[in-house]
């Protein structure tokens, strides 16, 4: 919430970022830099916060995966939980910013809400986690499951984290 309200809508999730590059909110080139600046960010903050968290002795912090071993399907349902929930995410999103407005208090209440949908939408579609934001499963994997400071190797998490989340924001925008 800080990021966004203070950096101006820098946007903290790479499928938004390409949702408003779909839009012609944001160019090529700004949308190229906002996707490696998110991705920087995100393998700066999570050893950050992890490392907080195991000093304050809070529970343990997990992150979106699935089990690629399971079955044969179980990268497709995979796939289309991220995918479902990132579209209903991207709507989420372009109905509390752009259609609705709470007068004084419209942004904190817009963040609450996109939080509390995010919170609904984890619940609701739990087959990949979900991320509903390739950079956040791919820190997560780089630091909490793979081994540290490897990025994925299996073309499953690409195509799970990074091509479900993309395909679901173009559609979004075309909708």
């Amino acid at each position: 919430i800080s990021a966004d309200y203070f950096g101006g809508g820098p946007h903290v999730n790479p499928a938004v970022t390409v949702s408003m590059f779909t839009l012609g909110k944001c160019s090529y080139t700004d949308s190229f830099v906002r996707i490696a600046a998110q991705l920087c960010g995100g393998l700066v903050a999570f050893p950050i916060f992890h490392e907080i968290s195991n000093i304050m002795k809070w529970e343990a912090f997990g992150g979106p995966e699935f089990n690629m071993d399971k079955d044969d399907y179980a990268t497709a349902e995979a796939f289309l939980s991220e995918f479902c929930a990132t579209t209903l995410l991207m709507f989420i999103i372009y109905i509390l910013n752009w259609e609705l407005h709470f007068g004084k208090h419209h942004y904190i209440i817009k963040q609450t809400l996109t939080a509390a949908a995010i919170r609904f939408l984890i619940e609701f579609f739990p087959t990949a986690g979900p991320a509903m934001n390739p950079m956040l499963a791919t820190t997560w994997y780089v630091f909490g499951v793979g081994k540290l400071y490897e990025y994925p190797k299996e073309f499953e998490h690409y195509f799970v984290y990074w091509i479900a989340p993309m395909l679901a924001a173009i559609l979004a925008s075309v909708l």
